[in-house]
């Protein structure tokens, strides 16, 4: 159902170190030069039926009990490497442009 719903079809694309460093600095740029804007969706619908363990609020809640999530989450982004790069298996075929890809890899790396 959510290959269906989302267009969504699996493949394995590796990017290059390369284009890993060129995400990273234009993630950093954003965030310090145009002093980008962070919005945490602390419930999200696909939680809704997720142990509790596995949901953004408990991982962000029990890694940063006492901090204030959004300045943790931009501190977090900035001391980004390539080597914190994960491999995702998922690409959606019918993304509007690569910067919507890189939010929701983004997006997806920050929900786990």
């Amino acid at each position: 159902m959510f290959k269906e719903r989302y267009k969504i079809e699996m493949t394995k694309r590796i990017e290059t170190r390369f284009e890993v460093q060129t995400f990273i600095d234009q993630l950093k740029y954003a965030l310090v030069v145009q002093k980008a804007t962070l919005k945490f969706q602390r419930n999200r619908r696909v939680d809704d039926n997720r142990h509790i363990k596995y949901t953004n609020a408990y991982t962000v809640e029990t890694l940063f009990p006492d901090d204030d999530i959004l300045n943790t989450l931009k501190k977090e982004l900035l001391t980004l490497k390539v080597t914190n790069y994960i491999q995702i298996s998922m690409k959606c075929v019918y993304s509007e442009s690569v910067m919507e890809m890189k939010k929701s890899i983004l997006s997806y790396v920050l929900s786990y």
